[in-house]
C-alpha cells in the first residue's frame, strides 16, 4: 500500500525571494513583531551559535565588534522568522546554514508548535568560476538559476572553470555528480569520432576515470552538461511561458533583486 503526503516545502530560493520579500511587503508589522520576539526569546543563543563577531558586556547587552555584519544578523533572524511564519513542513537549505536551521526549531518550542520543520540539508556546489567554495550572489555568471535561458546556461557553463584531467574542485563535475547522475542515471557526450565519438557514461566513476587520463577533454564535456542542464530546466520555462500567474510571480520576485 502506497502513501501520499503533501507537505509545504520552502526551497532555499524561495525563503529568500519570496517569504522575506513579500512578507516585509503585506506583513510588516506583524512580521516585525514576531522578530522581536525571536530576539527576546532566544537572540542570545542565535549570535553565541551562529555569529562570532559580537561579544557580550557586562550588563547583558550584545555588541557587534564587526558593523558590517549587522546586515548579516538580520538576514539570518529574518531567515528563522519566515520558517515559521510560512508554516513551512520542510525547509530546504545547504549545510551552511545549519546551526541557522538547528535555532529554527529550537524557536518551534519557544512558540509551542508540535510540528517543527524538517530540515533538508543538501551539498553545497560550488561556484562556476576557479576558487568560489560556493556562488556568490553579487556575481549571476557564478551559478545556474531556475529562470537561465539555454543561451545563459550555453555562456555560463562555456566559461565556467573546467582543467584538464583535474577532478578535484572541478565545478562543472560537481554538477554532473550531483545533478546530471541523480536526474539522468547516465551522462551522454557527443563529440566527433576523431575525438572518440559520442558516449555514454553511466557511472560518475567511468567519467572521472576518462576524464583523468584525458580521453573526455573539457571541450566535448562542457556542451554535454549544457545540454544536460537545459534538459532539467526547460519544463520550468516552459511553466512561466504559459502560465501568468507564475510570468507575474517571477516578475515581482525579480522586481525585489538588489543591485550593485
Amino acid at each position: 500500500m502506497s502513501v501520499r503526503m503533501r507537505a509545504r516545502v520552502l526551497p532555499y530560493s524561495l525563503v529568500l525571494n519570496i517569504s522575506i520579500s513579500f512578507s516585509l511587503d503585506r506583513e510588516r508589522d506583524e512580521i516585525f513583531l514576531c522578530h522581536f520576539v525571536f530576539v527576546k526569546t532566544i537572540g542570545k543563543s542565535f549570535y553565541d551559535n551562529c555569529y562570532q563577531d559580537y561579544i557580550s558586556l557586562d550588563s547583558g547587552m550584545l555588541f557587534c565588534v564587526n558593523p558590517h555584519f549587522i546586515t548579516g544578523g538580520i538576514f539570518y533572524l529574518l531567515l528563522i522568522n519566515c520558517f515559521s511564519s510560512q508554516q513551512a513542513d520542510i525547509c530546504q537549505l545547504g549545510m551552511d546554514q545549519r546551526k541557522v536551521n538547528v535555532l529554527a526549531r529550537e524557536y518551534c518550542d519557544d512558540l509551542k508548535r508540535k510540528n517543527k520543520p524538517i530540515i533538508l540539508s543538501h551539498h553545497m556546489l560550488p561556484g562556476l568560476k576557479q576558487g568560489q567554495e560556493k556562488m556568490s550572489k553579487s556575481d549571476p555568471s557564478s551559478s545556474i538559476y531556475m529562470e537561465d535561458t539555454e543561451a545563459d546556461v550555453n555562456s555560463k557553463i562555456k566559461g565556467a572553470y573546467c582543467p584538464p584531467k583535474i577532478v578535484e574542485g572541478n565545478p562543472c563535475l560537481e554538477y554532473i555528480k550531483y545533478i546530471v547522475f541523480p536526474w539522468f542515471n547516465d551522462f551522454q557526450v557527443e563529440r566527433s569520432t576523431a575525438n572518440g565519438g559520442d558516449k555514454t557514461f553511466n557511472s560518475f566513476e567511468e567519467l572521472v576515470a576518462d576524464y583523468e587520463e584525458e580521453k573526455l577533454h573539457p571541450a566535448d564535456l562542457k556542451p554535454a552538461l549544457a545540454k544536460a542542464l537545459n534538459k532539467i530546466l526547460q519544463p520550468v520555462r516552459d511553466h512561466f511561458k504559459n502560465d501568468a500567474n507564475a510570468q507575474d510571480l517571477l516578475k515581482r520576485v525579480k522586481g525585489y533583486r538588489i543591485t550593485r
